[in-house]
């Protein structure tokens, strides 16, 4: 082969590996607009002395982003909350809470979580997804207990304690890195794989292998796997689980948005309650988070 025919190989070659990679990141404008609808189905299993006792929790919201700046590395989104609802039930005790944002006659624990219609706060991200900074960060949990009507200092304060582990800015924070968190640094090709991580303030924690599933006209598939992590403590009880977690993305190839995001995840272990600090409960959770883009 002449040197000529060699360099037309190589150059063939090369070009082909660069036009089967792809830069996987955010590409938005400032006062871009989209909505997710959140869509989470919570199974908690424990074994109470032989006994089986399920408790299922089901929440169910909108969220609205809107791009608030953009910059060569950054985007920064306002985030709000168009509805929320949740249901806590059990089939040996039936319906335990039901909040609903938008019931003609709310609950009073529905009127404290009203609170979260109307606030906003502003998360930072880079170019694959981490959130970088958050801004305003407690102004939904402010609201809720605005909501409340308390006007007693000592007891706003307990309740805001209560509340931080969920709805502090740095727990929501963590909660929509989910959403948005799964891109390399790097160009990748269809196959290729990443890893990341993901620990939140309630406790979960994750170590996560990407897989660049398909390349396709308009959307990316990405399919993510996991070992998960729960440690939680409050004032009742501690839990202690590990176990695995599967991820299916479709992302818009031109804005890198999720368009639907599946994370299924099975974790087990034991709980242990803080009166009986020696008693082990057998403890079972598995969970179904779906964002679908509207």
């Amino acid at each position: 082969m002449t040197k000529n025919n060699l360099l037309t190989v190589l150059f063939l070659t090369l070009s082909y590996i660069s036009i089967g990679q792809v830069q996987l990141k955010y590409s938005l404008d400032t006062n871009d607009n989209f909505t997710l609808q959140q869509e989470v189905t919570q199974i908690i299993t424990q074994d109470i002395q032989g006994t089986s006792q399920e408790i299922e929790n089901k929440l169910q919201g909108i969220l609205d982003f809107t791009v608030k700046e953009k910059t060569s590395e950054t985007t920064t989104l306002d985030v709000s909350f168009k509805t929320f609802s949740m249901k806590m039930s059990s089939p040996q005790l039936g319906t335990l809470m039901e909040i609903d944002t938008q019931a003609e006659q709310p609950t009073e624990e529905s009127k404290m979580f009203m609170g979260l219609i109307g606030a906003s706060i502003t998360i930072v991200i880079n170019q694959v997804g981490k959130i970088i900074d958050i801004q305003n960060g407690d102004a939904f949990m402010e609201n809720m207990i605005s909501g409340m009507g308390i006007d007693d200092a000592a007891a706003k304060e307990q309740i805001k304690k209560q509340l931080e582990k969920e709805w502090s800015g740095e727990a929501m924070g963590k909660s929509f890195e989910q959403i948005f968190y799964n891109y390399p640094t790097t160009k990748v090709s269809k196959g290729d794989t990443w890893n990341n991580e993901f620990v939140t303030k309630m406790g979960l924690s994750t170590t996560n292998t990407w897989t660049l599933a398909a390349i396709e006209k308009n959307t990316y598939k990405i399919t993510g796997t996991a070992a998960v992590t729960i440690n939680t403590d409050n004032d009742q009880i501690n839990m202690s689980l590990t176990g695995t977690q599967q991820t299916d993305l479709i992302a818009d190839a031109k804005s890198g948005l999720p368009i639907q995001l599946t994370v299924t995840s099975v974790a087990e272990g034991d709980s242990y309650s803080k009166v009986m600090a020696n008693f082990k409960i057998p403890t079972k959770i598995t969970s179904t988070t779906l964002y679908t883009r509207l």
